[in-house]
C-alpha cells in the first residue's frame, strides 16, 4: 500500500465495565436496585470479605459470577492497592463486566 492511499482499518475491541458497589451493612434487602442489577449482570465480582460471597449467592442463585478476593492474597496477607486495582482492571480489559463490592458505602473514607 502506498503512503498516499488510505485504507480504513477497524479494530474491534471488547470493552468491559467496572462498577463500584457498596454492600452496606450486608443485608441484601438494603442494597439499591442499581447495586442488585450490577451484581446480577457481573461476570466477575471482586469482594473484600467472605460475607460478601454469601450476599452474592443470595442475589444470583445458580448464575454466580466469578468471585475474586480483593482483600487478601493466597497467603493470607492483605493485598496492596496496586494488586486490588489489578484484580478489577485485568478482567475489565478482557471485556468482562466487573463489580468491585466494597463494605458499607463505596466512597466513604475514599475506599471507592
Amino acid at each position: 500500500m502506498s503512503p498516499t492511499s488510505s485504507k480504513k482499518t477497524t479494530t474491534t475491541s471488547t470493552r468491559g465495565w467496572v462498577s463500584f458497589v457498596g454492600a452496606g451493612p450486608g443485608d441484601p434487602g438494603l442494597l439499591t436496585v442499581r447495586a442488585v442489577e450490577a451484581i446480577r449482570a457481573a461476570d466477575v465480582v471482586v469482594i473484600e470479605s467472605a460475607q460478601h460471597s454469601d450476599l452474592i449467592a443470595g442475589l444470583c442463585g445458580e448464575n454466580l459470577p466469578e468471585l475474586v478476593d480483593g482483600g487478601f492474597g493466597q497467603d493470607g496477607t492483605p493485598l496492596t492497592q496496586a494488586a486490588r486495582a489489578k484484580a478489577v482492571v485485568t478482567p475489565a480489559r478482557a471485556g468482562k463486566r466487573v463489580v468491585r463490592l466494597l463494605g458499607g458505602d463505596p466512597c466513604l473514607y475514599a475506599s471507592g
